[in-house]
């Protein structure tokens, strides 16, 4: 009788976390499966059986993989290393790039800083702790899931690191570079997440914890963007976040920047003579990607409004036209000198009496309409045509609705203010 020897099976706890975690680095890396099947020698069925935790990797193989997606043997069999950043101050000068620390077992990593704390102009954000960092980890996982699923290798297309003068006119000039970067020069838009997604970024409205407004994370190894906006919150408010997010993202490089030989200060002010922090160095970035200087002095050129004619209906209609708050639109007219500080004044009040008596919503009648998540769900829907019974498909939207995605298998199909 002849005895055939057959291999035990693999532990399956141990096969399923090595497996899942190969996949996860991967997807970071934008490489294909069948990609890197070719690449570490062995076809594309075989490595479809390892990532799903049906095998384990050969030592040849795994020893390949480490090579190929650029990583030690050891962080295959354990949990994946950090790659993202969160992108934040809270409410401290930035650092050097010595200053990054990893967190827990999670893909995050929060951003400390040293240094002597600063006004922020409103209450402190929360800190970044385990749970946001879970929750973060896990919307950037099912996303780039569905990219994978997909056929869709997503990374920024555009540089996210510029370098710049840490004063309002080197702000000035960084927005103005950027928006050649995405091809629309001083022309004002009104769909700005179809802009940033369309050069790469990843942007996901969702259910943040209490407190956050947005986040944004970058992972620079692989040039992958996200940016967290607070679902529910006032449209005006969701772009200037959006924008604020990719100011952070800009400031963020460059302190970590390795041609860099000096560390961000605060010994600039700004126009009220207030220090010119990373937080205020993001809202001018805002400021000057919404309202860029050149069109909003056009426009106001063009409609010959001079600065003592300004009247409520009109700072309406024209703010609208670049989709941000009243207080914010005002706020620019002052500062450009293109209306009477009595006129500020008086708007001001009233604006700031609306928002007292309506929750911060607008006063106007208009509103800007915004489709969140609709990449999403354009993600889902070729998901679902390339591979229609894929578990990982369920499971990816499983995790978009826990954090409160509406409808993330058909997009949102438009939101308005609240």
């Amino acid at each position: 009788m002849t005895t055939i020897y057959q291999a035990p099976a693999p532990d399956e706890a141990l096969a399923g976390a090595v497996g899942a975690g190969i996949r996860r680095i991967r997807r970071r890396r934008h490489i294909t499966q069948k990609d890197l099947a070719e690449q570490i020698g062995i076809r594309a069925g075989p490595l479809s059986n390892i990532e799903s935790g049906k095998n384990l990797p050969s030592a040849r193989v795994l020893l390949r993989l480490a090579q190929v997606l650029d990583v030690r043997v050891d962080d295959l069999l354990a949990a994946p290393a950090p790659t993202l950043t969160v992108v934040r101050e809270d409410g401290f000068m930035y650092g050097t790039p010595d200053d990054l620390r990893p967190v827990g077992k999670c893909m995050a990593q929060v951003l400390r800083h040293h240094g002597e704390a600063v006004d922020r102009e409103g209450p402190p954000e929360p800190a970044v702790d385990e749970p946001m960092l879970r929750l973060l980890d896990e919307l950037t996982d099912a996303v780039l899931a569905l990219e994978d699923l997909a056929g869709v290798q997503k990374w920024a297309d555009i540089p996210l690191c510029f370098s710049f003068d840490q004063t309002e006119a080197g702000i000035a000039d960084l927005a103005e570079r950027v928006r050649e970067a995405l091809g629309i020069s001083h022309g004002v838009i009104f769909d700005y997440i179809e802009l940033l997604e369309g050069a790469g970024l990843r942007i996901i409205f969702c259910r943040l914890p209490a407190g956050h407004e947005s986040i944004g994370c970058h992972d620079g190894q692989n040039r992958n963007a996200f940016i967290f906006i607070q679902d529910g919150a006032t449209v005006e408010r969701q772009l200037f976040r959006l924008m604020y997010e990719v100011g952070r993202l800009y400031i963020h490089t460059l302190a970590g920047s390795r041609d860099r030989t000096s560390r961000l200060t605060l010994k600039e002010t700004d126009m009220r003579g207030k220090p010119f922090t990373p937080h205020r160095m993001a809202r001018r970035f805002a400021a000057e990607m919404l309202m860029p200087e050149r069109a909003l002095r056009r426009l106001v050129s063009q409609l010959r409004i001079k600065p003592d004619e300004w009247n409520w209906d009109l700072l309406m209609r024209l703010k609208h036209r670049f989709g941000v708050s009243a207080e914010s639109f005002l706020y620019r007219l002052e500062e450009l000198g293109k209306i009477d500080k009595p006129l500020v004044e008086s708007f001001r009040s009233a604006i700031h009496a609306h928002y007292a008596a309506n929750g911060n919503c607008e006063p106007d009648s208009t509103y800007r309409v915004l489709n969140p998540n609709a990449r999403i769900g354009d993600l889902v829907h070729c998901a679902r045509r390339r591979s229609p019974d894929n578990p990982e498909i369920a499971e990816a939207l499983s995790v978009l609705r826990r954090h409160g995605l509406k409808n993330p298998d058909t997009g949102a199909k438009g939101a308005s203010r609240p």
